[in-house]
């Protein structure tokens, strides 16, 4: 207890500073998670506050999370910064990050507690204080950890819809976060000690700065490189380092942010749709067809059902198909009376709901299927009728 509780109250200094500073913005990707060490040796760790799926690798290890971990080092003998990327195998992870089927406004549960994390390094750099060379570290194999600084990795790494749930929940209309709500959000989540970077994007040069700047302030920074001037030659290579670090960087979180738009996109459709449906009861029959087909694209639909009558109203499309099955014939006197009906009649039809999306591509919403049959036994016009999607 002694150790969490040290580290507890160097958080607490650490964050009132960030509280003296604006609510942060939703594109924040930074979170301080350890303070440890006292002056003048002291480490300030960072990691990300989202997580990438690198499941299905082929080595049989389950759901994996990437994420990127940095460190801040105060020590003159200890390194300027250090950047690893943490691969960590969570429990069912295999579906985070995908498009969840909660219900609208439900939030993702939290990690359960663990007591130690299963881990690899892929790699990473460091720079020390004595020279301006950018050094490779080596990634190492899967291994366990049950240190304090490792399980709190693990736990952001493994929580990556729980903490973008949060953050979306804790949105202002200026695009910046309640930090009251988020920060509650966050304890809910098992992050008692976590905050955000109120500033996005800090390469390990200028995050180190920062550090320095509203972390360390008063404490001597170490002179960079034992104070020597750059050569012409050393100051190009080391810039060209830098700039391909700072751009794989932006390319990283691009990219991070492009799979959390889709996926936030994703789920307002789905909670849209599930309006549209309102509350409608939904048959045996319409439930499968909906999880199947829910989000599918019109061409995916008219791929596997063929040629429909399409019909459209109120900014929605509809697309519909039908079959009848009908081998009843009448029974009648000679003198042309009738007498009865013989035989069976069944007829089924689907009607595929589409509406835009957020990028106006024309979507399923709902499918609704219509059964009418009349005679004895069956004639399963509909099984006939109903496809699967066929990618």
């Amino acid at each position: 207890m002694g150790k969490v509780d040290t580290r507890a109250k160097k958080l607490v200094a650490v964050f009132a500073m960030l509280g003296a500073t604006a609510a942060p913005a939703m594109a924040t990707d930074k979170m301080v998670i350890d303070a440890s060490g006292t002056s003048p040796d002291r480490i300030l760790t960072y990691v990300n506050d989202y997580s990438t799926d690198k499941s299905g690798i082929g080595d049989g290890s389950g759901g994996i999370r990437e994420i990127v971990l940095t460190m801040v080092y105060e020590a003159a003998k200890q390194p300027y910064w250090t950047e690893t990327v943490l691969q960590f195998k969570c429990p069912g992870a295999a579906g985070v990050g995908k498009a969840s089927r909660k219900p609208a406004g439900q939030s993702s549960p939290a990690l359960p507690d663990a007591d130690s994390a299963e881990f690899r390094m892929v790699g990473g750099h460091k720079r020390m204080k004595d020279s301006p060379e950018i050094q490779s570290l080596t990634g190492s194999g899967w291994q366990s950890a049950s240190n304090y600084l490792m399980l709190k990795v693990y736990r952001v790494a493994c929580s990556d819809a729980a903490i973008r749930d949060a953050k979306q929940a804790a949105a202002m209309p200026n695009g910046k976060m309640d930090p009251t709500a988020l920060r509650q959000s966050m304890r809910e989540l098992g992050f008692d000690t976590a905050e955000f970077l109120p500033t996005e994007g800090l390469s390990m040069n200028v995050l180190a700065s920062y550090t320095w700047e509203h972390f360390w302030k008063g404490a001597p920074k170490p002179a960079l490189n034992n104070g020597r001037q750059l050569t012409a030659k050393e100051a190009a290579a080391f810039e060209k380092r830098l700039q391909d670090q700072i751009a794989l960087l932006e390319q990283q979180r691009d990219d991070v942010g492009a799979r959390i738009k889709k996926v936030d996109e994703e789920n307002r459709f789905v909670q849209e749709a599930a309006k549209l449906r309102g509350g409608r009861r939904v048959s045996a029959t319409e439930q499968t067809m909906i999880s199947v087909w829910l989000g599918k694209n019109e061409s995916d639909v008219v791929t596997a059902m063929g040629a429909p009558a399409v019909s459209e109203a109120g900014g929605m499309r509809y697309l519909t198909y039908a079959r009848e099955y009908d081998n009843r014939f009448a029974l009648v006197t000679a003198g042309g009376d009738h007498i009865s009906t013989q035989g069976l009649y069944e007829s089924c039809q689907a009607q595929f709901v589409l509406k835009p999306d957020a990028s106006g591509a024309m979507r399923v919403a709902d499918v609704v299927v219509e059964e009418n049959r009349s005679g004895p036994g069956r004639a399963y016009v509909c099984s006939g009728l109903l496809n699967a999607p066929r990618n």
